[in-house]
């Protein structure tokens, strides 16, 4: 299936967000992150050796006198339970009070307050600007909870290359859990090439071709065709985008291809595909067998392309929203034949 940006918001930033909080103040105390998390897994009620004990007359009068350092540490008793009633809505009001004042560490507590909606009602532009604000300041966390907000499109419009930005200079800071993300990222051929694009690798027909084949993925060779629609090798980046795509759709999810009808018979050693698209959706169909060919067809569209008769491999695909590959096998003979696609939601 296709990735949206409510999939992702459930992917690693979810997964990592919690742990983050436990690993706010060690930069400043000169612990490493991973000391501080198996610190916190020994007893979740302390935060750090850098930390104070826990709540206490003398940390709340410092808070309420305006230490902004106080304020977070206060935020963090709350927010933990630690020698106090845990209570997220005073966690967030010390946060805020630090971040009013700057502090960066209060700003990206209270950014990931805000994402979470907890003490509060999620407020995703306000977690963007707060983390921003800490992430400007050069604080390794808040570089994080903003790289998090590009990749996730949370608060901000989605920003790949910005997010791996932000979370790199996060990681260069020692936040294992911006390490984490960047791993996976990677592992996503999608994000990994919008994360990584640089133009000066696609700047002439020749280079383009090469990082198109040194990369061997969909988004490569479709980037190549897109750069250099009459190119060198557009002939060969059109055969790879095909392949690829085809092994792609078969390590996931895939619907099952409606069969074609065939409607007219022929004698010759070609055949002629009619696909109708009666989706909301521009869609792509990648015919690979004696010959490959990509197809692109617009919503409510009707297209004809001539095949060399034989067996093939063929993958249909929505190039906008959120809707599943389609998969199959097809053996043209001569003759003409008709198929059209449609929503369905049943996956294999």
């Amino acid at each position: 299936m296709l990735t949206t940006v409510s999939d992702m918001r459930t992917s690693i930033f979810s997964k990592t967000i919690m742990a983050l909080l436990f690993a706010i103040f060690v930069s400043s105390a000169g612990i490493s992150v991973d000391a501080k998390v198996k610190k916190h897994k020994k007893n979740s009620k302390q935060t750090s050796t850098a930390m104070p004990a826990g709540y206490s007359k003398a940390l709340v009068n410092k808070a309420k006198a305006g230490d902004t350092y106080a304020q977070v540490q206060l935020g963090m008793c709350y927010e933990q339970g630690d020698g106090v009633q845990a209570d997220e809505k005073s966690a967030l009001y010390w946060y805020d009070k630090a971040a009013a004042k700057g502090h960066p560490y209060g700003q990206a507590l209270a950014a990931m307050m805000y994402l979470q909606g907890r003490g509060t009602e999620v407020n995703e532009a306000k977690a963007f600007q707060l983390a921003q604000s800490s992430a400007n300041k050069s604080n390794a966390y808040g570089e994080y909870v903003l790289g998090a907000c590009y990749l996730y499109g949370l608060g901000v419009e989605q920003n790949v290359k910005k997010a791996w930005d932000w979370l790199m200079k996060a990681s260069n800071q020692g936040v294992e859990y911006a390490k984490n993300t960047l791993n996976e990222i990677l592992a996503d051929e999608d994000l990994a090439f919008e994360a990584t694009y640089d133009y000066k690798d696609w700047n002439s027909d020749s280079k383009a071709w090469a990082k198109a084949k040194s990369l061997n993925t969909t988004n490569a060779y479709l980037k190549y065709l897109e750069l250099y629609p009459e190119g060198l090798h557009t002939a060969d980046a059109n055969d790879a985008y095909v392949e690829a795509s085809i092994d792609k759709a078969l390590k996931g999810e895939y619907y099952n291809l409606p069969q074609y009808e065939k409607i007219n018979n022929t004698y010759g050693t070609e055949s002629t595909s009619e696909i109708q698209n009666k989706t909301d959706y521009r869609i792509e169909v990648l015919f690979s067998g004696p010959e490959k060919k990509r197809v692109v067809i617009n919503k409510n569209e009707t297209k004809s392309t001539v095949l060399k008769n034989g067996s093939y491999k063929v993958v249909a695909k929505a190039l906008n929203g959120n809707v599943g590959k389609y998969y199959g096998t097809m053996k043209f003979d001569g003759g003409v034949y008709s198929g059209y696609f449609y929503i369905t939601s049943s996956p294999r």
